[in-house]
């Protein structure tokens, strides 16, 4: 870890918000998306479960919702190896949706920060929603959940993944330009029977432990529903 990296587990948010200095994510994200992009974004989804994710896709014509989308890396994987798939990426971040609008992806690009109001009148035979379960509220998991399921067709394919820790607590971390932000990282059970609860039945999953916070682990899942 950076130095000037730091970050603190606890189980009450109100002592991480004593720390006067928390942005929000979406600000991080706007800040620092071609940098985030440069970084992180190819290296992030190189796992062998993708590939397993996108040989299980339907030999018809494909609609992915990218949920929580960054960079579009993710969404530009898939293109890659069935070049016959439709996206519709969404994520909070104007300028993440902006690098991702130059990856050369067809389809729609939706600048829509998650709450438990959002619809999608369309719906899709894959989802993929990358991490972007850590940067929502505790309650909000759930509702994530639940819109994932709501929008994925009868035997649709999720791919979904986000940072889980055995004891779920709240993160504070401080990059390397000493911005700040409080993260939620959920019981990897506790992710489980909420995929059952929606409907979402695993087909294969990988974890890991996260090689620049080792006190998280990078979790995994292939659904059907």
């Amino acid at each position: 870890m950076n130095e000037q990296e730091w970050y603190i587990f606890s189980e009450n948010p109100e002592f991480l918000h004593s720390d006067n200095h928390i942005s929000h994510p979406i600000e991080i994200f706007n800040r620092y998306a071609i940098e985030y992009d440069s970084k992180f974004g190819a290296e992030t989804y190189k796992t062998a479960l993708l590939h397993k994710f996108t040989e299980m896709l339907p030999d018809s014509l494909i609609q992915v919702l990218d949920m929580g989308c960054g960079p579009g890396n993710l969404s530009k994987f898939i293109h890659l190896n069935r070049p016959d798939s439709k996206f519709t990426l969404v994520d909070g971040s104007v300028e993440m949706i902006h690098v991702a609008q130059s990856k050369g992806l067809p389809g729609d690009f939706v600048h829509a920060p998650f709450s438990g109001k959002l619809h999608f009148e369309k719906r899709f035979n894959a989802i993929v929603c990358s991490f972007l379960a850590n940067y929502l509220l505790k309650d909000e998991l759930h509702e994530l959940i639940a819109l994932l399921s709501s929008t994925l067709m009868k035997q649709g394919l999720l791919y979904f993944s986000l940072y889980t820790k055995d004891n779920p607590e709240f993160m504070l971390h401080s990059n390397a330009k000493n911005e700040k932000i409080i993260t939620y990282i959920p019981n990897e059970n506790n992710v489980i029977d909420l995929l059952k609860e929606y409907n979402l039945a695993i087909q294969d999953s990988y974890k890991i432990i996260s090689a620049r916070i080792p006190e998280l682990n990078e979790t995994y899942y292939i659904c059907r529903k």
